[in-house]
């Protein structure tokens, strides 16, 4: 008698695990829906202007500080192009004033020089891969993106001296960023980009210049978004 009812138990489990699967998807009117339905087009047919301000990273002699604006047109949610403008302010640092130190005490006609991005203009077409929300602060949910940008345009070199001769490089370069929305008009913009630019690092003992031309720019910028229109539309 056990052992019948153990076999009528198993088979009913066997049935149950054959059918109910389909018996759910039958019923499921969700099924084959997109996971997200009538989401909030954040992007998608606006205008984006960015304040920016940003620095590049590992600069033996010369750090920059860079300042400026940015503009993406978004065509869709996930695809924009632009441009931006940026001046870019040199600041020496500590290895820039000790090498000047040392070496003019032992050598009276050297004077220490290196090369600065002075101005920065680029053309870009950025990609938005990932789009997700997040909690703030344990309230409501926004919205944030990832995006990678492809870039190319300009550099204006300066120098600190007269030895490293100024002028206007071909700039090319990639980049990551990451946009926070605080609200439908307004979001956090973080990024980091490298660029070529051709320009030499800084001079030799002789006063010449020293080190490869081509040189890779990384740099770290942050900036606050505004967006035009102010209505966002809903996703189909």
């Amino acid at each position: 008698m056990k052992f019948r009812r153990l076999a009528i138990a198993l088979v009913v489990v066997a049935l149950a695990s054959i059918f109910a699967p389909s018996l759910a998807l039958a019923d499921d009117v969700l099924a084959g829906a997109k996971p997200v339905r009538r989401s909030l087009l954040m992007r998608e047919s606006r205008h984006e202007v960015t304040g920016l301000a940003g620095m590049t990273l590992g600069d033996p002699y010369v750090r920059n500080i860079l300042l400026g604006a940015r503009y993406d047109m978004h065509l869709y949610d996930w695809l924009s192009f632009g441009g931006r403008l940026q001046v870019g302010l040199p600041v020496t640092t500590e290895t820039y004033d000790e090498v000047d130190t040392k070496v003019t005490r032992t050598n009276d006609t050297f004077a220490m020089e290196a090369t600065s991005l002075r101005l920065l203009g680029l053309a870009h077409v950025s990609v938005s891969p990932l789009v997700g929300k997040l909690l703030i602060f344990g309230e409501s949910p926004t919205q944030y993106d990832i995006h990678v940008d492809l870039l190319g345009g300009i550099a204006g070199i300066g120098s600190t001296g007269d030895a490293l001769t100024s002028g206007v490089s071909l700039a090319l370069g990639v980049g990551a960023g990451f946009r926070l929305f605080f609200s439908d008009v307004l979001a956090l913009n973080m990024g980091l980009e490298t660029l070529t630019a051709d320009r030499a690092l800084a001079v030799n003992r002789d006063s010449k210049e020293a080190g490869k031309k081509l040189r890779f720019n990384t740099m770290l910028t942050i900036g606050v978004s505004f967006f035009m229109p102010p209505k966002v539309r809903r996703g189909q």
